[in-house]
């Protein structure tokens, strides 16, 4: 079976027609929609492809097309669509004894891998509880055959030895895995990417950085009282700034932090910021503003970690782009480009879209993509 690496996004339910105010509590990480076509710069290295041929395979790319190591959910891989994706969701608490939260999870897999024509697919569940496996593994089995798709493997896996979900195989010692030395977590190490020792690592390496955020916010009255004013006052003078930081991989003064943060505050400016993306820099705007969110003083966070969600949704990181997200969200439960970033990651819509419509919008002259 042969799996292609690359982008992200989807829904804890059947997503609504329009953006909410805010998402509601999602239950999973999320469809991560892989679009297998490369960006246009081919400097950039195309979608890495895995081949598996053995469960220990499947059970070894999780972690690697995730960015981190499950625990407690379901983790659904897809072949046989023309955008392949993943999604991980968090198991049913013992206490679902209605099996609400479990037809929810069902919903929540079943629905999206219909509505991309998903052919087969395959399930890993990361849990020590046999019998909530095989009853998560019986209903998404159910579902599924429903939809026409066909479940190819459900397996489950605890610590580092894995078994069938249900059926044959399902009891006993089980069988030896080690995600962490096999040849794709070499093969992904290589290629450069980081695989965290959970969701939670991974949310962490946005966190504020406490003594960095005060120095920011130290220099934000200098940023914005000059005269001239450090920060950008346009979003001209936006591009101008992120065409120098960003390319550079150069780390931000604080003040160009404070000033940056400061013009992002008005819509135009923080709009420019949006519209300077493009998928064949996403990496670099990617490493930008995960740096900025990290320095970002709280009250300033929300635009900076919205456009970190932005990039790495770009960039093919759904789970970075939602720990994002999160962290917008959380300091501006409306804010209105999260909002509009989440959406985009709850419809699936492909990253390549994103240059059609960016290249559309310059030619009328440009249009507010976030209010």
């Amino acid at each position: 079976m042969t799996h292609d690496d690359a982008t992200a996004s989807p829904a804890a339910r059947p997503p609504a027609d329009q953006p909410s105010a805010r998402p509601s509590d999602r239950l999973t990480d999320r469809l991560t929609g892989h679009d297998t076509r490369p960006p246009s710069d081919p400097g950039r290295p195309r979608p890495s492809t895995y081949v598996a041929r053995s469960p220990q395979d499947l059970v070894a790319l999780v972690p690697v097309v995730l960015g981190f190591e499950p625990e407690d959910s379901v983790t659904m891989l897809t072949f046989g669509a023309r955008r392949q994706f993943h999604a991980r969701i968090d198991l049913p608490p013992s206490d679902d004894r209605g099996g609400a939260v479990l037809a929810e999870l069902v919903a929540a897999l079943v629905e999206p891998a219909r509505r991309h024509g998903v052919r087969r697919v395959v399930l890993v569940l990361h849990t020590a509880d046999r019998r909530l496996a095989r009853r998560v593994a019986e209903a998404l089995e159910r579902s599924f055959v429903d939809a026409g798709i066909d479940l190819l493997h459900a397996l489950r896996v605890a610590g580092e030895r894995w078994w069938t979900a249900c059926g044959p195989g399902s009891t006993g010692a089980g069988s030896p895995v080690q995600p962490a030395t096999h040849p794709f977590r070499v093969r992904s190490v290589v290629e450069g990417r980081v695989t965290h020792a959970s969701r939670a690592d991974l949310a962490r390496s946005i966190a504020v950085d406490e003594e960095a955020a005060a120095a920011v916010a130290a220099a934000l009255p200098a940023a914005t009282a000059a005269a001239p004013p450090a920060a950008p006052t346009s979003p001209e003078e936006v591009t101008a700034l992120l065409d120098r930081l960003v390319p550079t991989g150069r780390a931000a003064t604080d003040r160009e932090v404070a000033g940056l943060l400061a013009s992002l505050r008005d819509i135009e400016c923080r709009d420019a910021a949006w519209t300077h993306m493009r998928r064949a820099t996403a990496p670099d705007e990617v490493a930008f503003w995960s740096d900025v969110t990290r320095r970002a003083p709280e009250v300033h966070v929300a635009d900076a970690a919205a456009l970190l969600g932005f990039a790495a949704w770009l960039a093919g990181h759904g789970a970075l782009a939602w720990c994002a997200l999160d962290r917008a969200l959380d300091a501006q439960p409306e804010h209105p480009m999260a909002v509009q970033v989440s959406f985009l990651l709850e419809r699936a819509v492909p990253p390549h879209d994103w240059d059609r419509v960016r290249d559309l919008d310059a030619g009328r002259g440009g249009t507010r993509v976030a209010g």
